[in-house]
């Protein structure tokens, strides 16, 4: 490989004998830019995107509030009016099929744009199969979709399209993902996807709690889930997880179906109610015993007999450190 790119250079040095520096650099780069799409199909926007402020630049993908993935504003990625990017070339984050994910992401700012997502669900190195694109979106200055990764997919590493288009010349559809707009800038993303690995519901509620002091229910599958229902005193939720509050002493039960692309299961629980019997101990932790400033920290309640109101007060203390 190295001798045969040895020898194309030294023909490209020979044919451009002559020519400006600027120009035999153009060259090069358009050939980087093209080479860095195989061998997905090649695309073009004809305007520099830099000018009229249609650039793909933040982009945040998460599940379940938690972030999987954040690329930075990188402007503009101009290259003799391609706008095109491949951002990583190895996979940045991982897809579960059956899973709920929200991409968001925000331009230039000053002009109205559309923005399509597709996923080469197959790994066939293209984005024309059914499926495949995952939604025409409008961009302000921001903009966000919610999908479900289908369950028909292969697992292993494959690449995630977004494209960004002047609001007045082109929807991206099905079939656009190659085409060559005006407008706009594309970047493609190495990614993983997977297929559920298992089904089990399960989930954490603790034995005895006490009343008007809210019950936490947490799921043990927290991502790679269609959907959750739960069941608690009567009453339907279809979150993740669940907080409940119960007004009388008693036994109760909890009920959780949880669904994946393999079907579902479900899962009962039992958990008892019971009134204080002495008034509450006030205790907590903190998951920092030093923080600088501006640094954020977490304070974990641990009070016990069922308190139903808390009052934090944080008051400043001596940094016994480094006195800063």
């Amino acid at each position: 490989m190295k001798k045969t790119l040895t020898k194309t250079s030294k023909r490209f040095l020979s044919l451009c004998k002559g020519l400006p520096l600027l120009v035999i650099l153009a060259l090069f780069l358009n050939t980087k830019s093209a080479s860095a799409q195989s061998p997905y199909c090649a695309i073009a926007h004809t305007q520099a995107c830099a000018p009229y402020g249609m650039w793909i630049n933040e982009v945040k993908v998460t599940s379940n509030g938690t972030d999987l993935y954040t690329k930075a504003g990188d402007g503009c990625n101009n290259t003799n009016s391609i706008n095109y990017a491949l951002i990583s070339s190895s996979p940045s984050f991982t897809l579960n099929g059956g899973a709920t994910y929200n991409l968001s992401l925000n331009t230039g700012g000053w002009n109205a744009t559309n923005a399509g997502v597709w996923i080469d669900l197959n790994g066939d190195n293209d984005f024309a199969d059914a499926g495949e694109f995952i939604r025409n979106f409008n961009v302000g200055s921001t903009g966000n979709i919610t999908f479900v990764m289908p369950c028909n997919l292969t697992t292993g590493t494959t690449r995630m399209r977004i494209r960004l288009g002047f609001q007045y010349s082109v929807t991206w559809t099905a079939g656009n993902s190659c085409a060559t707009t005006p407008y706009g800038e594309t970047e493609d993303y190495t990614i993983s996807v997977a297929t559920s690995s298992g089904l089990s519901s399960n989930f954490f509620v603790a034995d005895t709690s006490y009343v008007g002091t809210p019950v936490r229910f947490v799921n043990s599958n927290q991502s790679g889930y269609i959907s959750h229902n739960w069941t608690i005193n009567g009453t339907s939720y279809t979150s993740t997880n669940v907080t409940s509050v119960f007004s009388t002493v008693g036994t109760y039960s909890a009920k959780l179906v949880s669904e994946n692309c393999l079907g579902k299961d479900s899962t009962t629980k039992s958990f008892t109610i019971v009134a204080p019997t002495a008034p509450p101990v006030a205790n907590f932790v903190s998951d920092k015993n030093i923080v600088e400033i501006f640094e954020t920290f977490s304070l974990i309640d641990l009070s016990t007999n069922g308190p139903t109101y808390w009052d934090w007060s944080i008051i400043k203390g001596t940094d016994t450190i480094d006195g800063d």
